[in-house]
């Protein structure tokens, strides 16, 4: 239900309409579309430069939700949001480094004059955060410094084998976060009835695997998000007048649905007034020398 406050006394009525007023905030939720964002990896895995065990191998999809903290003139990525890697076929090695294939998020490999390797990363999950609003202009913002955070405990692993002069195999939990270092902007803008959310993305992340930092993965690609506009009619308060002892409250919007008048005389506790059948838009109260705040809810 959306709170619409009137006062007994006319002078004091607030009006709320429902938006978003400027400056006020308010935690939305967009959900990804898979079908449009596609990261493509890249890096290396102990001086091995990776590339496809097979066709688009080193490319996948997220999908998850996104959550961020809106106003008209800024946002900021909160935290709670669930970018989950998508598999995208069977590659080697398999979990722990054994031999054999098994499904995966991404597959790897890479050889040089004495080794050689495969690499593979299962159960991607990341987080996404900024440490603060980032301001919003005519639907533009600076993705540069957003951080692509692995939640703890997080599940996301890579599993890798190497062979050659060098033998090893086994298992690195990915932690931490990457930073995203990508000169271009992210964007809201809205299509139709839908608010779309799109991010451009080129982070690194640094992990061991025989020595410290001696492997890396770059992210590349493009998230985009949606969710749903509210396009439910304003209630708009119109007139508040007082005639024969009444205070006579009227208002236009809203559903073609019943509304409840709701009041408080403390602001802080509120209880039902009246129900007032759908179709109708005006609702009355004898005058009081006391207070008390009302508010239309459907």
């Amino acid at each position: 239900m959306k709170p619409i406050s009137l006062s007994r006394l006319a002078a004091l009525a607030a009006l709320t309409t429902g938006m978003l007023p400027c400056g006020e905030s308010a935690i939305v939720e967009f959900t990804i579309d898979s079908a449009q964002t596609q990261v493509t990896f890249s890096g290396q895995a102990v001086g091995l430069t990776l590339t496809e065990q097979g066709p688009g191998s080193l490319t996948t999809r997220f999908e998850g939700t996104i959550k961020a903290e809106l106003t008209d003139e800024s946002l900021q990525f909160v935290g709670g949001s669930r970018l989950d890697g998508l598999v995208n076929g069977n590659w080697s090695p398999l979990a722990e480094g054994e031999p054999g294939t098994a499904p995966a998020d991404f597959g790897g490999k890479g050889g040089g004059f004495l080794i050689s390797g495969t690499g593979a990363l299962r159960d991607l999950l990341l987080d996404l955060e900024s440490n603060a609003a980032i301001p919003l202009v005519q639907g533009e913002f600076n993705a540069d410094g957003l951080l692509f955070r692995f939640p703890e405990a997080a599940p996301s692993a890579f599993d890798y084998r190497v062979t050659g002069l060098l033998s090893e195999n086994g298992r690195e939990l990915l932690a931490g976060y990457a930073t995203n270092q990508i000169t271009g902007m992210g964007t809201i803008s809205v299509d139709g009835q839908t608010q779309v959310l799109e991010i451009p993305i080129e982070a690194t992340i640094v992990f061991e695997l025989l020595n410290p930092n001696d492997s890396t993965l770059t992210i590349t690609g493009q998230l985009r998000a949606t969710r749903p506009l509210d396009t439910t009619p304003e209630i708009v308060i119109g007139s508040i007048r007082v005639e024969d002892g009444l205070l006579i409250f009227e208002w236009t919007g809203g559903t073609a649905a019943p509304v409840q008048i709701e009041l408080t005389t403390d602001l802080v506790n509120w209880r039902k007034a009246a129900d007032i059948p759908a179709g109708v838009t005006t609702w009355s109260v004898e005058t009081s020398d006391g207070f008390a705040l009302y508010r239309i809810a459907q």
